[in-house]
């Protein structure tokens, strides 16, 4: 029994592939081309598919330009949306200028080496600037208390009298006027 299964399996496999062995398809497929190509149908629609696959082609290639300038469109736009613009001037927040003189008390001219003069806002903020080659110093600073501390370069020197405090005005301009640098 179990021979004759094996057997009704098997005689239908064997002949499934004599028919649709390679050389079978092969066959098949070539008399299949030659079928359809001498017919001018099979040409026209040939060529239609060949067209359109063109078409397809060129197509894909416009629409990943028009990608690509989107994508690059975006992201200026993106940039320019990131970019923090410019805040409107406010005079009752904008910061003052202070303006000082350093000289040396004995020969009434400006020092020869640098000198550090330090603003100490409230709140320990500390903002710094040095004098130029003729002992000026220029700096913006927000409104606030502040008192300075001038530090000559050369040790020798210091401030004669006391460093100055003040009160800075929003929008203003300070004028320290000379401050005069002594041997110690």
């Amino acid at each position: 029994m179990p021979n004759k299964k094996i057997t009704f399996i098997i005689f239908p496999l064997i002949i499934l592939a004599i028919v649709f062995s390679p050389y079978t398809i092969v066959k098949l497929t070539s008399y299949g081309e030659e079928l359809f190509s001498n017919n001018p149908a099979y040409q026209a629609q040939e060529t239609k598919i060949v067209d359109y696959q063109s078409q397809e082609q060129k197509d894909l290639a416009e629409l990943t330009k028009i990608d690509a300038e989107t994508k690059a469109r975006n992201e200026q736009v993106a940039a320019a949306q990131a970019e923090p613009s410019a805040p409107a001037f406010d005079p009752a927040i904008a910061p003052g200028v202070i303006r000082a003189k350093i000289l040396l008390a004995d020969t009434e001219k400006a020092p020869d080496f640098s000198v550090r003069i330090k603003f100490i806002a409230v709140g320990e903020k500390i903002f710094e600037t040095k004098t130029d080659k003729s002992g000026k110093i220029e700096i913006s600073l927000n409104s606030g208390r502040y008192y300075a501390e001038v530090l000559p370069e050369d040790n020798t020197y210091r401030l004669k009298g006391d460093a100055p405090a003040f009160f800075l005005e929003a929008n203003s301009e300070k004028d320290l006027g000379e401050l005069d640098l002594i041997k110690k």
